[in-house]
Parts: C-alpha cells; structure tokens; sequence
C-alpha cells in the first residue's frame, strides 16, 4: 500500500512537472489575506489576479504583480513561491531559487517552493539537488494528507 502511495504522489508530481501546475500548498495564506484598503482589492484578490497573469503567460506583468504584493506583505511565503514561479517561467533561475529558499525558511513544508526548487534546479541539470527538492516535495505532500487523515479521525468520533 505504501508504494502504491509513493508511485501515485509521484505520480502526481510528474503531472504537476510538466503543466507546471503547482500542487496543493500548506503555505499560511493569513499574510495576503489582510484587510484591504479602502478603494483598493484585498491582497487575497490581487494574488488571484497575479496568478491569472501566470495562466495568461504574461510573466512580466505576474512578476510586477508579485513585487507589489511582496512590498505589503515581505514574508508571505506564498507569494515568494509564485514569485519564485515567475521568475523561473523568466529564465531568472538565480532569483528564482533565491525567492524559493526565502519561502521555505518561512514554511519548510511547502510542497509548491519544494517543487518549484526541483523544477529549476533539474532545468539548471543539478539532478541529485532536483531529487533532493522532490523528495522533500513528497514529504511535506505526506505530511499535509496525514494531518487532513488525522484531522477527519477526529471528527468522526464525535
């Protein structure tokens, strides 16, 4: 049964690989959820809408997005990642891994940066560093659906 888990995250890595689709996120989103200003989005809005011009392969435009939201709120590990993303769509792989690294000293488990780290780093061929950030992808994958388990014994015992 383990290895069937194992293959299927895997799996679901390779997936998220190539369509360049981030997998779910542990990151904490109370950062960029703040209250707006008045006559302005929320920052929750105005990540949905840096994320829409990833989608839209406006990188550039996702990249100003991104900054912007950083300059509010400088340790959201959710936005680096996304950031980090941007920059790798770039070609910007220094910058990228940097944001990448600032993000998991924020969230260790965040399986995006993990991924997106392995991403760039086997576009950079440093393979052994690649499996490294996957693996640890896969880790914090397990981690977060052991926690959800976990969290549904709970609740239906009661």
């Amino acid at each position: 049964m383990r290895s069937s888990r194992a293959g299927a995250a895997l799996a679901f890595f390779a997936a998220a690989s190539l369509c360049g689709c981030p997998p779910p996120t542990r990151a904490a989103r109370a950062e960029v959820s703040s209250s707006p200003t008045p006559g302005s989005a929320s920052a929750g809005e105005r990540l949905q809408a840096a994320n829409a011009l990833v989608q839209a392969r406006r990188y550039r435009e996702a990249l100003d997005a991104y900054e912007r939201l950083l300059a509010a709120h400088p340790r959201s590990a959710e936005v680096l990642t996304r950031r980090g993303r941007a920059l790798r769509y770039l070609g910007r792989h220094a910058e990228a891994l940097a944001d990448l690294d600032r993000a998991l000293e924020i969230d260790p488990e965040s399986v995006e940066a993990h991924q997106q780290r392995g991403l760039i780093l086997r576009l950079l061929e440093r393979h052994p560093e690649a499996a490294s950030a996957y693996a640890s992808a896969l880790e914090s994958q397990a981690l977060a659906t052991s926690s959800i388990e976990v969290q549904g014994m709970s609740c239906e015992g009661g």
